[in-house]
């Protein structure tokens, strides 16, 4: 295989895996904690920020193709597209990581079965542009030494009690299958 090709693969392959890791977990889940999970992609900034950088220095040209020929706006729009380029990186490998913890989570290691019976300590709802309604509630479990910040799909109020039949992945983070 030539080397254009094998870029080429590099290229669009990282873009799959990415989307299959964010659409993946929202299809098969029904609760999740999305917040945890955001937070091991966090725990690599440095390294995913490296990788987007590298990543952004090999695939400049594919990504944005600047006509700007002016002398004096080329270097602001060149610095601008390497920020946005870089970040947007950024953003899709985060992503990525923390949709394939998900995954990890609930394929691989022991999961445990947990009888959850809990007080919503805060409840918070949300509305995405597309007009989708995001529920998310947080649980101290008394089996279990930490609060849990769940994506749910019924609306819960504070002091409410939540009653579920969660699992307990290998990351010690908590899921349920649609």
């Amino acid at each position: 295989m030539t080397t254009p090709l094998l870029k080429n693969i590099f290229f669009y392959s990282f873009f799959i895996l990415t989307a299959f890791s964010m659409l993946i977990p929202y299809g098969i889940f029904r609760v999740y904690e999305l917040g945890y999970a955001m937070s091991i992609g966090f725990n690599y900034n440095i390294s995913i920020v490296i990788f987007a950088v590298i990543f952004y220095v090999i695939f400049r040209k594919k990504m944005f193709r600047s006509k700007v020929n002016n002398k004096y706006i080329k270097p602001f729009i060149d610095g601008f597209l390497t920020i946005f380029g870089i970040f947007v990186i950024w953003m899709f490998s985060t992503s990525m990581i923390a949709g394939l913890s998900l995954i990890y989570n609930t394929i691989i290691g022991e999961q445990k079965t947990i009888n959850v019976k809990a007080f919503v300590l805060s409840a918070e709802k949300t509305k995405s542009k597309n007009g989708t309604i995001h529920n998310y509630v947080t649980i101290q479990i008394p089996e279990i030494t930490r609060t849990f910040e769940l994506k749910v799909k019924n609306e819960y109020k504070i002091n409410d009690l939540y009653i579920d039949t969660l699992k307990l992945g290998s990351l010690n983070m908590l899921y349920k299958f649609k």
